[in-house]
């Protein structure tokens, strides 16, 4: 998997293949939804609106790590350090951690161009064990993420109905992940 393919989508394999090859949970899913929206004159089919829910999840993984890195206070004086020190590289090596991320994306539906009162909401939970991480930063800057071992698991769910369930699965990560804009 290279950084730019490096998604949630892709983890959770959200593809009309995978989805056809898995009719149990996504049958009930669909016919839930046929159940709630039959005051609308909807006629999307679950072929079309996969590939949609897929684009929900183009979240680069890079993208989670540094959004709970940068919380930490840690890495805050660090990259006020190296913008005080522009000629300077400074890494900071982070301890075995685990990163938790929730995630609650929709698909609103417009009819004739207008929203619909109705959306179809999903809830996404992740979990990610890491270990050998290292952050390299030049200039205040975030450059690169020089990365370990990745352990990721999660769920996505549909009010009561879990769509997809992952337990935890080691990934593996390119070597290091260049970080342009931060």
């Amino acid at each position: 998997m290279n950084e730019s393919s490096l998604n949630i989508s892709d983890f959770f394999k959200f593809h009309q293949n995978e989805i056809e090859n898995k009719p149990g949970k996504w049958k009930s899913f669909k016919e839930k939804l046929t159940k709630e929206f039959k005051t609308i004159q909807w006629t999307a089919k679950m072929s079309d609106l996969v590939p949609k829910i897929a684009e929900l999840f183009n979240i680069k993984i890079s993208e989670i790590f540094l959004s709970s890195w940068k919380k930490t206070e840690e890495l805050k004086k660090l990259l006020i350090e190296s913008g005080n020190s522009p000629e300077e590289t400074f890494y900071l090596d982070l301890a075995e951690h685990k990163i938790e991320s929730n995630f609650n994306p929709y698909i609103e539906i417009r009819i004739g161009g207008i929203p619909s009162p109705k959306k179809i909401k999903f809830d996404l939970s992740l979990l990610f064990k890491l270990k050998g991480f290292k952050i390299k930063m030049q200039k205040g800057i975030i450059k690169e993420i020089q990365t370990g071992n990745c352990e990721i698991e999660g769920s996505l769910k549909y009010e009561e109905i879990t769509l997809v369930e992952k337990k935890f699965e080691t990934i593996q990560l390119p070597g290091s992940i260049p970080i342009y804009d931060n």
